[in-house]
């Protein structure tokens, strides 16, 4: 469950507060489930498009799975769109 208002993300019993740029990735791509978006759409949504690389989009989805958040999945040399499991 994706807490807009709270910026947490709960799975199981356990509620996370990821950093900013994680969360709003996160909530991008949730209100957007099974579309795939563009490392640079992902950066631009989140506001990092005029001073990242496309690739920092997988260092944040990396950090994000560390979580346990396994809802975003890797469109091969396009980006990452989320799935509702």
């Amino acid at each position: 469950m994706i807490d807009l208002d709270r910026r947490t993300v709960t799975i199981g019993a356990v509620t996370l507060r990821p950093r900013r740029i994680e969360f709003d990735i996160i909530a991008y791509l949730a209100a957007h489930p099974g579309f795939v978006r563009t490392r640079w759409q992902i950066l631009d949504a989140v506001g990092l498009s005029h001073n990242s690389n496309d690739r920092a989009v997988d260092t944040h989805v990396k950090r994000i799975r560390a979580h346990g958040i396994s809802a975003i999945k890797t469109s091969p040399s396009v980006g990452y769109y989320w799935e509702d499991t």
